[in-house]
């Protein structure tokens, strides 16, 4: 509880009304996956890993529209694996802006990517170009190469997922050659 100074300062108010706890927000989505999952499934966004597909009836995915799912940020904020080029300056806490999806290597038996885990083609090219001017540019590449490594491979996998083989994927692909 703040002190009664500390009550009428930016800090103390920020304290009282937007000390929401880490993990509650997390908690919250991890839950709400079970039913998203559940529903699109029925609503055929994404396919019943019960029920055989082929391939020429598989399901494109339309996802989301920012460099890093909801899900993942609050996730990884959660865990504290938040990297330094995602946080928000002098906190520990994750810039929403500035996080990126990272790679997760795909495991037998895991569940398909929700639609809402997957970035559609532009966001992924206006995702490497964040990486390459904001990122890579600006910094020392000894410190960001692990980190931008990382995330171009989340690129590419995106694409995989999505079974894109046209010109987006192939720009990223190209840039993310010269880049590393």
């Amino acid at each position: 509880m703040p002190s009664r100074q500390d009550q009428g300062t930016t800090d103390g108010r920020r304290t009282r009304f937007c000390a929401v706890p880490i993990g509650s927000r997390f908690e919250e989505l991890r839950h709400k996956r079970v039913r998203e999952r559940k529903d699109a499934i029925r609503r055929g966004l994404i396919p019943d890993p019960n029920k055989p597909v082929r391939l020429e009836n598989a399901i494109t995915f339309i996802g989301t529209k920012d460099m890093c799912p909801e899900f993942e940020r609050h996730e990884r904020e959660y865990q504290q694996s938040v990297e330094k080029f995602e946080k928000i300056p002098g906190t520990k806490s994750i810039d929403h802006g500035r996080a990126v999806k990272a790679y997760s290597r795909p495991a037998a038996g895991a569940d398909q990517p929700l639609p809402s885990d997957v970035r559609p083609p532009p966001v992924l090219l206006s995702t490497l170009n964040y990486l390459i001017t904001d990122i890579v540019a600006y910094g020392d590449l000894s410190d960001s190469h692990p980190f931008v490594r990382d995330r171009t491979r989340s690129i590419r996998q995106d694409f995989t997922l999505q079974n894109n083989r046209g010109i987006e994927a192939v720009q990223a692909h190209t840039h993310t050659r010269s880049l590393l």
